[in-house]
Formats: structure tokens, sequence, C-alpha cells
């Protein structure tokens, strides 16, 4: 007889005065502090808590430019300065955090490789096997190429933000959200980052080298045993994206059934296929019913509150269903129903980077960009 488990995942939202005074005293534009230096207690089921760390470790992290030092007719592939590579380690950890995972740190040999891989992709193209002969091709950016997620037409925290949202491009090839697996794995522990700001006619590009031996370690303990994206509890809803996803080691997801509500109420869901693809988890997506993976969450005029239902998924020689709640929400909404601009809220005015070609088919090794 199969044991049926439910795990029934409550949040309750607590007002927390300290939050919010952190949220009023955030500095001016003229005054953009450095994000690990204002103190954020991440709690994922207090709506204030949320908010604050998405301006302090989201917006504010992302107000720095890239000072790129390489020269493209001389093949040299520049560094980034080091407040741009905690820019972009600031996004990485963001989503980390978010989902209830231990944050990873940037290694200095994967960024100088995966730099070389930046440069070559702005020349050439997207793919994971450049040819040898490839404008400014180099043994080490064939490496970083083959080890990494590869982004063109974005770069810095922009790529990272594309590759969660794992969405198509006259393409279905990113149904399985490979490049979020890879991000959002519980072992993963270092990455790198090369990033070209474009120029020239050149189109800005990313690799984010994702291939290290700590994906071999054991799996550590995360917050809700799973990982899901958008996970439980307050998230805002700039970070929504229409692939929801839901991962769960050695889980078989051949018999599972989604179930969304919103406010109460049943909404349709697609699931994707599924895609077994070692060594990230297994994974389980879908979507709202009439969304499209290229476009943004709508802006929600009040919160808003999903509720999922995962049931038939066998794991550990039982039958398992999940249940867990997501509160999308408008962070420019410091009280429910009210918006505050961000110069009221005495946040930076960000000016984003403007996309121009979409991420390409593959996740990373072992896939190939086309």
């Amino acid at each position: 007889m199969f044991v049926w488990l439910s795990v029934m995942l409550l949040f309750i939202s607590s007002a927390t005065t300290t939050a919010a005074n952190r949220l009023q005293a955030l500095p001016t534009q003229d005054d953009t502090p450095i994000a690990a230096e204002i103190d954020t207690v991440l709690n994922v089921r207090d709506r204030q808590s949320a908010a604050l760390f998405y301006r302090v470790h989201y917006q504010i992290a992302a107000s720095v430019d890239l000072q790129w030092t390489g020269n493209v007719e001389n093949c040299d592939p520049g560094a980034a300065d080091v407040a741009f590579l905690d820019a972009v380690n600031e996004r990485i950890n963001f989503y980390r955090r978010m989902a209830g995972l231990a944050p990873v740190t940037l290694d200095p040999v994967y960024n100088a490789k995966a730099q070389q891989a930046a440069l070559i992709t702005t020349l050439n193209g997207l793919t994971h096997k450049p040819p040898t002969s490839s404008r400014c091709y180099s043994a080490d950016a064939a490496q970083a190429a083959a080890n990494s997620h590869l982004y063109l037409g974005r770069y810095g925290p922009r790529a990272i933000d594309g590759y969660i949202q794992d969405h198509d491009e006259g393409f279905h090839d990113n149904y399985h959200v490979g490049h979020r697996r890879w991000i959002l794995l519980p072992q993963l522990r270092k990455l790198g980052t090369g990033d070209f700001p474009g120029g020239e006619q050149l189109h800005p590009a990313n690799a984010l080298w994702v291939v290290d031996a700590s994906m071999r370690e054991p799996r550590p303990e995360t917050r809700d045993g799973f990982v899901a994206w958008p996970p439980p509890g307050f998230v805002p809803y700039p970070v929504v994206y229409p692939r929801w996803s839901f991962s769960y080691p050695e889980a078989d997801f051949s018999q599972a059934v989604v179930h969304m509500q919103v406010n109460g109420v049943e909404m349709g869901v697609d699931v994707e296929p599924l895609y077994e693809w070692k060594p990230t988890e297994p994974t389980l997506v879908w979507f709202p019913t009439g969304m499209d993976s290229r476009t943004a969450w709508p802006r929600p005029s009040q919160d808003t509150t999903y509720t999922v239902t995962i049931s038939n998924v066998y794991a550990g020689g039982r039958w398992l269903s999940f249940s867990y709640e997501v509160t999308v929400f408008d962070p420019d909404q410091i009280i429910p129903g009210q918006i505050v601009s961000q110069a009221v809220a005495g946040l930076p005015v960000l000016t984003p980077q403007p996309q121009t070609v979409l991420t390409g088919p593959g996740p990373g090794p072992p896939f190939l960009a086309p």
C-alpha cells in the first residue's frame, strides 16, 4: 500500500517595524551603499522583510556600471571591476537566498576564463563549442564556453535574470528551465562570470561558469526541502516569471498533478514535458494557461496569493504531496494598496539595460547553443 505524505507550508505575515525603519532610511542615489553594508535578514514569510531584501539586494546592488578594461581589436578580454563582479554575485545570491539556498562565491580563475568566453560569444555568436577558427579564440575561452551558460544581448545582473526566467525566442528548448536549475542547485558553491558591455555594433554578452566540483557533493539542507521558483512566501512581482518550477531530489514526476489557485479560485496550468538531466534535480515546470515565457509578470494592484498543490510525486519509496503559497506583491507598495515612488522611498533610480538578443536555447553543458 502506498503511503501518502502531505507537506503543508502555512505562511503568516507579521509587521516588522525594524525593517520598515531601515527601508525609510535607505540612501539617495548620490550616496548608494554597498548592499552588504545594510543589515537585512530575509524572512520570506514577512512582506516588509521581503520588500527590504529586494530593494537592497536586487535594486541597489545592481546600480553599478561595468568598467570594462579590454580591447576588442587586440582580442584583449579585459576584466570587470570588483564592484561589478560583486553586483553579479549579489544578483545570483538574491535568487538563491530567496529560494532558501546557501549563497555562492565567484572564483577568480573561473571569472578570467569566462571573460574570454564572453568576448568570443559577442564576436562569433552563441555556441558551447567554439571552433578554433573563431575570432579571438583561445583554449581558456573554449573551456569556459563548454562549462558556462551563455547569453547574447544581456550582461551582468540582467543576464542572471534572463537565466532564471528561461524564456524562449523562436524555439521551445528552454522548457525545462535548465539555466535556472543550475543556478539554484543546492550543492553549488563556486561560479564565475564574464561580461562584455557591447559597443561598435557588438551585442552585450555574458558567460556564467556553472560547472564546479561542488555540484557533486552531498545535497545540503534547504529551507523548504524542495527548491521552487517562485519560492514560497512573499515574492516581488518583477522576479516572478511565467514558468514556475519545483525541484525535489530523486523525484519521479511522471504521474504528478499540478493545481494552482489564485485567491482561492482554481486557475488553468500547462505542464511542460519532463526532462531528466543530471546533476540538476528532477524538476516539474508549468505556467498559467495563456501566459508566454517571454512576457513579464503583470504588476499586481494588490497582494495576490497563489496556492500551489503538487500531488502524485514518488520519491524515497513514498508517494508525496506538496502544498505551498506564493504571495506576489508590488515592492513599491510599502503599505498594500499604496504606491510609493523610488524617490520617496529613498532608492536610486535605475536604468535597465536594453534587451537586444534573447538567450540561446541551451542551458549550458551538455547542451549547445546554435
